[in-house]
């Protein structure tokens, strides 16, 4: 990737680590992703729901991921999806707090 992606939202931001391309056990095109999660403020955040929204109207539920964050702690979320789906769009939703990044 030649550039940062990030979005912020309060003292929520996300950053995109990696897209991979990968082949699955079902020999189908899939998509990688993983997102770091940064909580800047300086209580928890917790009730977090993630997932990946694709163009063709399927959605991805992370793979890994965490429902709460601490103060100043970083946390990933990784999901995978077929390529087929097309673009993509991940969202977040957190004690109050929205964000978008795709």
């Amino acid at each position: 990737m030649s550039q940062e992606h990030v979005a912020t939202a309060g003292p929520l931001s996300v950053i995109l680590q990696s897209v991979r391309m990968e082949i699955d056990d079902d020999d189908e095109d899939i998509v990688e992703v993983t997102l770091s999660l940064t909580n800047e403020s300086a209580i928890p955040i917790g009730g977090i729901a993630a997932k990946i929204s694709t163009s063709l109207g399927s959605q991805a539920e992370p793979t890994a991921g965490v429902s709460s964050i601490g103060p100043g702690l970083t946390r990933s979320f990784s999901f995978a999806f077929k390529l087929s789906d097309g673009e993509w769009t991940f969202s977040l939703q957190g004690q109050g707090q929205s964000l978008t990044l795709g």
